[in-house]
């Protein structure tokens, strides 16, 4: 209701001929919110509380009792046991064909590269040495790697919210059941790491080896060949580079907090090592960056602009309508984006004078300042103002427009305990000639420091709810050069 008072004072500043269709406009809402709403909400919580747990705990067992049944594990024994013989007759057979023939390629490796270009290449890699030893110069020779980590609280507050209230749009196409297994699968996690990448970037060919931004592909080399002294692929590595980006506080606390435990690792060790380089950049100035409306405090309908009488809510068109409504609640961040849009955008620049290539050759006493990649954004953003009245439209497009290049592709919730120990492993190992002497490595943290979720329904200011908030990067950059 406060939300409606708003609306009708600022029909003080609406011209007298358009003020009765305003008027109209606004008792139409009331009615909608007051009736339309209430009916709904109640509907779509017996469907979230009701529905949704009985489909979850009951029906799961029946149709797994249905399409699993006990006289099924007969079939697999059997199944299994013919699979025994069939492995140690082939066994057999290839025994008997001599090793030259058998390790040597149907095909010309050349005829092999040109098939890897439609496929994943690291499968290939497996099936023996000589395909191992062609590819794997191809794929790990100069690994560039991105992690992208936010604490759970966020994407809990938004699942509650859609559980509790439902969508924006009534016909926005939204798995409604998906929600609700990630309501239940993230309140068992700390953390998410998200599968990010340039809008631009996505279907590449699979010959494309230059970011790997797969979680679990990353997590797959970290565990295997960086933080693995037995690995073999590791002699084909020359040189690894990983940045590690956090969207939320509770790891930016992590990074400065004196009590956390990437700061205890940089400063007690990595600080005072002399085979290491550790570089922070903490800038005064703001980084803007462009939100729709985030608030998980009750409906988010009570707005005029969030109601389906104004389908324009939020200004999409100043990024794709599409993009707009992905947002709740299924990407679930926007303006945390940003800073990791900037991290993207700098792998993959080809400028010599400013690329994450210079970055990991910085040694001491160099300066980070003018390599990080914020301080061009910065330039070319300089002078934007927080008060959306008197924002240059073009500012605010340009900021919008470039923020939503990025697009989460997957993600995968990890605990506490293995997300920490990931990354003080990984950094341990990186900086460590016993582990990877023979590599040059470069390892990077970005923070950042954002301002809270909205608390309240009414807007920056009356005519829309886009606005530009702020963040403030937070870089540190440890780099561990090729041991002599």
């Amino acid at each position: 209701m406060n939300s409606l008072i708003h609306y009708f004072r600022w029909l003080d500043y609406i011209d007298s001929d358009l003020r009765i269709y305003h008027v109209v406009y606004g008792y139409n809402l009331l009615l909608y919110n007051k009736v339309y709403r209430k009916v709904f909400i109640g509907l779509w919580r017996i469907k979230t509380k009701i529905w949704f747990p009985i489909k979850f705990h009951f029906l799961g067992k029946i149709f797994k009792g249905i399409f699993n049944p006990q006289k099924s594990t007969v079939i697999s024994d059997e199944m299994l046991k013919q699979c025994v013989i069939d492995f140690k007759y082939s066994q057999k057979h290839l025994r008997e064909q001599s090793d030259e023939e058998y390790q040597k390629p149907v095909f010309p490796m050349e005829i092999w590269y040109e098939i890897s270009k439609h496929m994943n290449p690291v499968k290939l890699i497996r099936i023996n040495k000589t395909f191992c030893d062609y590819f794997s110069p191809l794929i790990y020779k100069d690994l560039q790697m991105v992690l992208v980590i936010s604490d759970t609280s966020k994407i809990q507050k938004n699942d509650l919210t859609y559980m509790n209230y439902g969508p924006d749009l009534v016909d926005n196409n939204i798995d409604d059941y998906g929600i609700y297994l990630r309501y239940r699968e993230g309140k068992n996690f700390a953390y998410e790491f998200l599968d990010t990448t340039l809008r631009d970037e996505v279907g590449l060919k699979a010959d494309n080896f230059e970011v790997i931004y797969k979680f679990s592909e990353v997590k797959h080399i970290l565990i295997h060949i960086i933080n693995n002294p037995n690995s073999y692929l590791k002699r084909y590595v020359e040189q690894i580079k990983l940045d590690v980006s956090m969207l939320s506080a509770n790891e930016l606390d992590a990074l400065k907090n004196k009590d956390g435990i990437i700061y205890k690792k940089i400063k007690n060790e990595l600080w005072k090592s002399n085979h290491c380089s550790v570089f922070k950049y903490y800038p005064r100035y703001l980084i803007f960056c462009f939100t729709i409306m985030d608030m998980y405090m009750s409906c988010r309908w009570q707005l005029p602009d969030l109601a389906p009488f104004n389908r324009d809510y939020n200004n999409p068109s100043l990024i794709d309508p599409n993009i707009a409504k992905d947002i709740y609640p299924k990407n679930v961040y926007m303006k945390e984006l940003m800073l990791t849009t900037l991290l993207h955008d700098f792998i993959r620049d080809k400028c010599k004078k400013r690329n994450r290539n210079k970055l990991a050759l910085l040694k001491k006493g160099q300066m980070l300042k003018r390599l990080t990649p914020f301080e061009n954004w910065h330039k070319r953003t300089k002078g934007m103002p927080i008060v959306f009245n008197t924002l240059d439209e073009m500012k605010l497009r340009k900021t919008a427009k470039y923020q939503s290049r990025l697009v989460i592709e997957d993600r995968c919730f990890e605990t506490k305990d293995f997300t920490e120990s990931l990354l003080i492993n990984t950094l341990s190992s990186i900086t460590s000639n016993e582990l990877n002497g023979g590599i040059n490595c470069s390892m990077s943290f970005l923070g950042q420091d954002l301002p809270h979720e909205s608390i309240t329904l009414i807007p920056h200011n009356y005519l829309r709810t886009s606005t530009l908030d702020y963040t403030r990067p937070d870089f540190v950059v440890i780099n561990k050069p090729k041991k002599n």
